[in-house]
C-alpha cells in the first residue's frame, strides 16, 4: 500500500459517522458526504468560526455559495480557497444559515 492510499483510507475512518464524522448533504453533487464539523479560531479576529473538513474527492467543483446540510443546519461555503489538509482532505470555512 502506498502512502497516498494509506492517507485515503485514514480519511475514510476520520470522516466515518461511526467514528468522528457526520453525514452532510452537499448541494453541488446532490448527495451525502461524510465530513468533520468543527470550530476554529479565526487568526485575524479571534472569533470562532465553523469549518468542515472533507475528502477532496467528495467535493469536486466546490464553489463559494455551495451548501452542506448537517443535522438540520444549513452551512454555506464562504471559502474561495479551501485549506488543503494533506493531499486528501480540505478544510472549508462555512457559515451557518440555519434552515
Amino acid at each position: 500500500m502506498t502512502f497516498k492510499e494509506a492517507l485515503q483510507n485514514d480519511t475514510k475512518v476520520f470522516t466515518n459517522p461511526d467514528e468522528f464524522g457526520v453525514v452532510a448533504w452537499f448541494s453541488r453533487s446532490d448527495s451525502n458526504v461524510n465530513v468533520l464539523l468543527d470550530k476554529e479560531q479565526e487568526p485575524e479576529t479571534g472569533r470562532m468560526i465553523d469549518v468542515l473538513t472533507v475528502a477532496v474527492s467528495d467535493v469536486v467543483g466546490l464553489a463559494v455559495g455551495d451548501t452542506f446540510i448537517v443535522e438540520n443546519n444549513k452551512y454555506r461555503n464562504v471559502s474561495p480557497e479551501p485549506i488543503p489538509v494533506g493531499e486528501c482532505m480540505l478544510m472549508i470555512r462555512v457559515e451557518n444559515d440555519g434552515l
